[in-house]
This record gives C-alpha cells, sequence and structure tokens, in this order.
C-alpha cells in the first residue's frame, strides 16, 4: 500500500501549487498500532521514477491513438520501444534497492530487527 499511497501523493505534488516537500505517512497496522514513515527510500525511489514513466506512458499513449499518422508497424516499434525504457527503469529501481539493501547489511552486523526487504 506505501507504493500507492507514495504515487498518489506524487501525483498531487505535481499538479497542486504549493504542494511539495518530503512525503509523510502514517501506517495503521492490523495489531492496530501505528506506523510513522517519513524519507523512506521506497517512497523516494518511486517519486524519483514516476515523471519518466509517465512521460513514456503518455509517448506510447499518443503514437496508439494516431491510428491515421502511424502506421500498425511504426506502432509496434514504439511498443518495443516503451518495453526497453520500462524494463531500464526497472532494472535501476532494482539495483537502487539492491545497494541499499547491501549498505544496511553492512552498517547492521548482527540485525536482529525486521527483514531489511521490509524496512
Amino acid at each position: 500500500m506505501l507504493h500507492r499511497a507514495a504515487y498518489m501523493l506524487a501525483i498531487v505534488k505535481d499538479h497542486v501549487p504549493s504542494c511539495s516537500g518530503e512525503s509523510l505517512f502514517l501506517s495503521l497496522r492490523n495489531d492496530g498500532t501505528m506506523r510513522k514513515i517519513f524519507y523512506d527510500p521506497v517512497v523516494k525511489d518511486l517519486e524519483d521514477r514516476i515523471k519518466s514513466y509517465h512521460l513514456i506512458t503518455q509517448q506510447l499513449l499518443w503514437s496508439m491513438a494516431d491510428v491515421v499518422g502511424v502506421k500498425d508497424s511504426d506502432f509496434e516499434k514504439n511498443l518495443q520501444l516503451f518495453e526497453s525504457r520500462v524494463l531500464k527503469i526497472r532494472r535501476n529501481w532494482s539495483e537502487s534497492r539492491r545497494k541499499r539493501e547491501a549498505e544496511f547489511r553492512a552498517l547492521n552486523l548482527g540485525y536482529d530487527g525486521p527483514d531489511p526487504m521490509e524496512i
């Protein structure tokens, strides 16, 4: 749910004047406790990549909608280009996550808390 909340807030921050800055969240857990989430690296990763993803998604949409000027074969090329761009975003995102986890483990030898994947 954090990804969805971060996505929605990133869109708001991009379109609503004077709405910007660090994203803050309050998570209500199943046991009734709450967790404050601020400067979360998962949120930062999403916010860093959302604009480039939206740009290439819009380019694909306009290419798909131009049924007069863009031949089907050209659209297929655009679709393949979209796929390669999305894969690049995904690979960079995964690499960033693995690097952050490795840094966490290196700084926290003997860590006995939650799995770093959940942090």
